[in-house]
C-alpha cells in the first residue's frame, strides 16, 4: 500500500521488466483501498486477538501477554515494515495471491465497511502533485538523467 494506484499503474506500463510484472500483480489487489485496508485491519485484529488467548492456554496470563506483544511488534510490525521499505513491490506480488484469498475470505464483513467508508471519504485515494511539487521533482531527478545519458554515451 506505500505505492499510489498511480504509480503502479506507471510501473507496470513503463517499469523495468520485473516491476512491470509486480505491479501488474498488485494492482487488481489494491484496485479497491478501502476493501483491501479493511481486509487486512480484520486480518491484523484477528492475528492480535488470537495470540494472547492461544498462549493463555500454554503459559501464565502475564507471560501469553508479554509474549505475544513481543512477537506481534518483531514480526508483525517492525520486520514487515524493515522489508517491504525496501522490497515492497517485490513482497506485494508475492503476498498477492494470499491477499486475494484473505479479501474473498472476509468480504462478507469487510466489504459493507468499505462501502461505508467510500461513500464518507469517496472512492479513490490519487496522490496527484501540484504543479510546483511537480516541478521540484522533476528539477530533482534532472541530474539523475543527465549523469545516465553522459554514462551510456560513453558506453559505460
Amino acid at each position: 500500500m506505500f505505492l499510489g494506484l498511480v504509480d503502479l499503474e506507471v510501473l507496470s506500463k513503463s517499469g523495468r521488466p520485473q516491476d512491470r510484472i509486480h505491479a501488474s500483480k498488485i494492482l487488481p489487489v489494491v484496485k479497491n483501498q478501502h476493501l483491501l485496508l479493511c481486509t487486512l485491519l480484520i486480518g491484523n485484529s484477528l492475528a492480535m486477538e488470537s495470540l494472547p488467548i492461544f498462549l493463555d492456554k500454554l503459559v501464565p496470563s502475564w507471560a501469553a501477554v508479554l509474549v505475544s506483544v513481543t512477537l506481534i511488534l518483531m514480526f508483525g510490525e517492525i520486520i514487515p515494515q524493515a522489508i517491504c521499505t525496501r522490497y515492497g513491490l517485490t513482497v506485494g506480488a508475492t503476498v498477492a495471491p494470499l491477499v486475494q484469498l484473505l479479501l474473498w475470505l472476509f468480504f462478507p464483513i469487510a466489504y459493507p465497511i468499505s462501502k461505508v467508508l467510500d461513500w464518507m471519504l469517496g472512492k479513490g485515494h490519487a496522490a496527484l502533485q501540484r504543479r510546483a511539487e511537480l516541478k521540484t521533482f522533476v528539477d530533482f531527478h534532472i541530474p539523475q538523467l543527465v549523469c545516465y545519458d553522459r554514462l551510456e554515451k560513453e558506453g559505460i
